[in-house]
């Protein structure tokens, strides 16, 4: 069948060359007929020549799509939409066999892991070709899905066809409906897609009453995707938005008999929780219209303790949403009134499980958990009380600092700033005492008092090992297996704990900046929260605070604060992280230089290191968004004759060096950046400013590429201060050391390696003729040549004596490659490296042109001659 189905190919593609140069042909019988037996093949059940033909039809389409009479290809059109859906049909591991649909997969494959990463690339296959369709067709492809969905709908309002294949088919078509309407942006109301939300909104009635299948849980799930990509349809008919709206609310105590089937049941409460939260924060002026209809029911949910605690969670970020942009006098009030349940929780919790790190051992104690079911529900209770708190503050923070400019009422009222630094007042203590015990789980003492079975706790679960590692085995059945084991639950249980108790103490210092400002001391407190037995953290959870901290720190604190808050906070958390950092890196480096080829490094091992490469780019990514602004070229060009003209006028450039480096750097090696106001109050700073330039030259030197980078992006700029001071030899030698031992790391990286020589290469222009250092440094270069060296430098002070703007060339930097290369060594590769000698072949006879024949105009000639066809 495969050599078959590739000689088809070969067919087509002939047929295809034939036809791009017959462009008026390309729809011809021949053509209609190889495309008609072509889609014969769609009737075999394999979906590896299915994924072939699914190839061929989507070259095919865009092929056609640039013929003048590519109208006449939309016969094909329902065809094609079958074979996208038929692609985009879910099938089972060719392991398992508790479903139909793993007949398929073992039919083209033999393991899972083949078979994983074929799904994806099918899927994705799938998609592709219902967006060709939507641009070949709009019209066509519009009423073929949805009539077709339409259809499938009204069958299964009716009863019909209440099996696992017509399930999966609803929910392959779901996608395709969905895919379609991603790309489609509705101005006028189109009837099919309005019998389609008639239709919606019966087959939601339907199953939400229909408690006995679980196949109601796929479609519900299926037709919640469909429903957000229909939202932008229903804002112009408010009725039917109305009645979506309170659906969703429905799906939220959908049961189903089967206990079984609540784990279905409970992905779709999550999706239409979180579909009502995204849509809110999307469209809240649609929501805040109707909030008299719709705060009512989420205050019914959000108090139901029948209703999943995650879904309570997301509908309280919602009312906080709501609530905040209502202009009411009485919003704060509501407010608090909300923050009542979970901070009661919160508090209740904390003082009887997290009084201290004994107590909350014995709330992860495995050997009660796996028989009690009541030490599961209390971790369960603490969990959806950090959620809740977590997720209030954030919504409440991100509506005080980033109002709509249409809301006036709220720009001019102070009344919820007030409330806020009132909620942490509540909040921040129990916080911050959850935090410290937390992190005290991390300390030697504390686990080496862990049973055999709770030292891995603090680890990552196995399916983010799993994912982490890019092991694609068998995905599904080790989620599956490892999620109902207890110990699976306590590690996913504290990590996300830690990440919300981490969001919400973050959300606390941006609400509470008006206060930390009077009394400087609360910051402190906050630091040695965030930071407490930092030397005993894991890096993925130093990760979490990296993230979750210091990333909204420095996007959200107020520009008014950024010197009495976001400075000190920065300079403090650099410091220690720089240490802790330094501290990992060098024992890398050990372990690495004590490691024989033989050995191998563990999992966990390749995950520390993993983790510490992401927190060392975190940390210089974050100075690079706070200090450095990319400018464009026109930009660029403003800088730079801004400053030629202040050099100009500046006293200091008077001198013979200072004005060497200015006539010597030519503009494409001037920084392209430019500095924002918080880079010049960390110049100000000089314990912080040290802490980041000893930051930025350690990871020149760390073993990692991507740090490397970029700190070679933000160090020039940042490193302009210092060489206005005149900084000591000392601290010339230090850099551009670091700079030849970065180098020399990065050698086999192409991108670092040339990056590093340019910044090598402007820092020994603009310094050279001040510090006799630097050259002192590349004279120790193994195998340095110094007559190379000394033409390098007079072509410098040549161009300088001259008068020109030296230009970078690639001579120069060649030259500059080659004064270094003692230091880089040579590829293992090329060390035994043979010439290739080839024997001396004999010259070729060059060709001569023939002379063009002339013609003699004065002569009477026969142009018929010229034309007539010579036998």
């Amino acid at each position: 069948m495969i050599e078959l189905y590739a000689r088809m190919n070969e067919v087509y593609c002939n047929i295809q060359t034939k036809f791009e140069n017959e462009l008026t042909s390309i729809m011809s019988d021949e053509y209609f007929m190889f495309l008609e037996n072509l889609f014969l093949f769609h009737d075999v059940p394999s979906h590896l020549l299915n994924f072939e033909l699914l190839n061929i039809v989507l070259n095919n389409l865009k092929t056609v799509s640039k013929n003048p009479q590519k109208e006449t290809y939309v016969p094909f059109l329902p065809k094609i939409y079958h074979l996208a859906v038929f692609v985009l049909t879910k099938i089972g591991f060719p392991s398992k066999g508790n479903h139909p649909s793993c007949y398929f997969s073992k039919i083209d494959f033999d393991d899972d892991l083949e078979f994983g990463s074929f799904v994806g690339q099918m899927r994705s296959g799938g998609c592709e070709l219902i967006r060709q369709m939507f641009d070949y067709n709009f019209t066509a492809t519009s009423r073929i899905i949805l009539s077709d969905f339409s259809e499938d709908l009204h069958a299964w309002s009716q009863g019909d066809y209440k099996d696992n294949s017509f399930c999966l088919s609803i929910e392959s078509k779901s996608l395709a409906l969905t895919t379609f309407l991603s790309k489609m942006c509705l101005k006028e109301p189109n009837d099919q897609l309005i019998t389609v939300s008639e239709q919606l909104h019966a087959i939601f009635t339907f199953c939400i009453q229909d408690c006995e299948h679980e196949q109601n849980c796929v479609v519900l799930n299926s037709l919640l995707s469909v429903v957000s990509s229909l939202f932008h349809f229903w804002f112009e008919h408010q009725q039917t938005f109305v009645r979506v709206v309170k659906l969703i609310f429905n799906c939220l105590y959908f049961q189903v008999q089967n206990a079984d089937d609540r784990k279905s049941a409970y992905l779709v409460h999550r999706h239409a929780s979180s579909l009502f939260l995204s849509k809110t924060v999307e469209h809240y002026d649609l929501f805040v219209s109707f909030y008299d209809d719709f705060s009512p029911i989420l205050w019914q949910c959000f108090q139901d303790t029948q209703v999943d605690k995650g879904c309570r969670s997301a509908i309280l970020e919602s009312l906080v949403v709501l609530t905040a942009h209502v202009p009411e006098p009485s919003r704060t009030e509501t407010l608090m009134n909300l923050l009542q349940l979970p901070i009661e929780s919160l508090k209740s919790h904390v003082e009887l499980h997290l009084k201290d790190i004994g107590t909350l051992l014995r709330l992860l104690d495995l050997q009660t958990f796996k028989d009690s079911f009541t030490q599961w529900e209390v971790m369960i209770e603490f969990k959806f009380a950090t959620t809740s708190i977590s997720g209030y503050l954030r919504r409440l923070l991100n509506f005080i600092y980033h109002k709509p400019s249409s809301d006036c009422n709220a720009a001019s009222d102070d009344s919820l700033s007030n409330f806020a630094v009132s909620a942490v007042n509540l909040v921040a203590p129990s916080i911050m005492k959850a935090v410290r015990v937390f992190h005290e789980l991390h300390s030697p003492e504390v686990k080496a008092s862990f049973c055999d079975e709770l030292k891995s706790a603090l680890e990552l679960s196995e399916p983010d090992r799993r994912n982490l590692l890019g092991i694609q085995q068998a995905l599904v059945e080790a989620s599956e297996s490892s999620e109902k084991t207890p110990l699976h639950r306590i590690q996913n249980y504290i990590k996300e704990v830690h990440n919300n108790l981490i969001q919400a103490l973050s959300a606390c210092v941006l609400l509470y900046v008006s206060e930390i400002d009077r009394e400087p001391s609360l910051a402190q407190d906050f630091m040695l929260t965030f930071f407490h037995n930092l030397d005993s953290l894991s890096n993925v959870f130093v990760g979490s605070i990296i993230k979750f901290f210091l990333g909204p720190l420095k996007d959200k604190c107020p520009e008014q604060y950024h010197e009495s808050i976001l400075v000190p906070t920065l300079k403090q958390s650099y410091a220690l992280l720089f240490r802790r950092l330094s501290k990992d890196w060098i024992t890398f480096s050990d372990k690495n230089a004590c490691q024989n080829d033989s050995d191998k490094d563990t999992d966990e091992e390749v995950l520390e290191d993993l983790f510490l490469r992401r927190n060392t780019r975190a940390l210089l990514h974050i100075i690079e968004q706070v200090s450095i602004v990319a400018l464009n070229q026109e930009d660029t060009c403003k800088s730079e004759q801004q400053g030629s003209d202040a050099a100009e006028n500046d006293s200091e450039m008077k001198d013979a060096s200072v004005r060497f480096r200015c006539a010597i750097i030519p503009s494409a090696l001037q920084p392209r950046q430019e500095l924002k106001p918080f880079a010049h109050l960390m110049f100000q700073d000089d314990s912080f400013y040290e802490t980041v330039l000893l930051l930025m030259l350690n990871a020149f030197i760390w073993p990692d590429t991507a740090s490397s980078t970029k700190a070679v992006n933000i160090f020039w700029p940042l490193f302009q201060p210092t060489i206005r001071k005149e900084p000591p030899a000392d601290v010339i030698k230090l850099v551009f050391t670091q700079l030849l031992k970065g180098y020399q790391l990065n050698e086999y990286s192409t991108a670092s390696s040339a990056l590093l020589l340019t910044l090598i290469f402007k820092f020994y222009v603009s310094l050279r003729p001040r510090y006799q250092v630097i050259r002192q440094i590349l004279q120790e270069v193994p195998e340095i040549n110094v007559k190379v060296l000394d033409e390098f430098e007079s072509k410098l002070f040549q161009s300088y004596t001259e008068g020109q703007d030296l230009q970078v060339e690639k001579k120069m930097k060649d030259c500059l490659r080659n004064i270094l290369k003692g230091i880089v060594g040579r590829p293992l590769s090329s060390m035994y490296h043979q010439g290739i000698n080839v024997r001396e072949l004999p010259k070729l006879q060059p060709s001569f042109k023939k002379e063009p024949r002339s013609l003699d105009y004065t002569e009477d000639v026969n142009l018929e001659h010229f034309f007539t066809s010579q036998k």
